[in-house]
């Protein structure tokens, strides 16, 4: 399985096998965005002006989301877990979360997007970046830019050399 990403409506980065790094575009920043689970009819329906009702805000180091043969990597440093590689699902990390002094919110760090869904994200950064399977395949993301992930519609085929007696 591999995912995709779409960006305003177009597919960007082709088909991700491993995983894909939401963040600032600068390191030391602060990454900020909303971010939500939807049905995969209700995400292409959703727009970057929502009205912030499903959505949840996270801030943090940013968000890694992973196809089960990217969760044993850079997601499982961050918290992820080790996904089967028959599974269909989808996972995401915030990194690093930030709460700030006083808060008393409680927000998901981690979750799932099953078959049939997408992660929609939003960015609240003048400057965000969207990194698939590593640092050279890349994309400048603004302010209120809308991300849709999700399982991409080709699966990659793996062939398997016959068994030797």
């Amino acid at each position: 399985m591999r995912m995709r990403a779409r960006v305003d409506g177009r597919e960007v980065l082709g088909p991700i096998l491993n995983d894909a790094l939401f963040a600032n575009a600068c390191p030391a920043g602060l990454s900020r965005f909303d971010l939500v689970v939807l049905p995969a009819a209700g995400a292409e329906d959703s727009h970057s002006g929502h009205d912030g009702g499903a959505f949840r805000q996270h801030r943090g180091s940013g968000l890694w989301i992973s196809t089960p043969m990217g969760s044993t990597a850079a997601i499982r440093s961050a918290g992820g877990r080790p996904m089967p590689p028959g599974s269909r699902s989808l996972q995401y990390v915030v990194r690093e979360p930030y709460r700030p002094p006083g808060s008393s919110e409680r927000v998901a760090r981690r979750g799932s997007v099953p078959p049939g869904q997408t992660l929609v994200l939003v960015t609240r950064m003048r400057q965000g970046m969207l990194w698939a399977d590593g640092a050279h395949r890349r994309l400048a993301l603004g302010y209120s830019q809308q991300v849709l992930i999700d399982r991409h519609p080709s699966d990659l085929q793996l062939v398997r050399p016959p068994r030797r007696p």
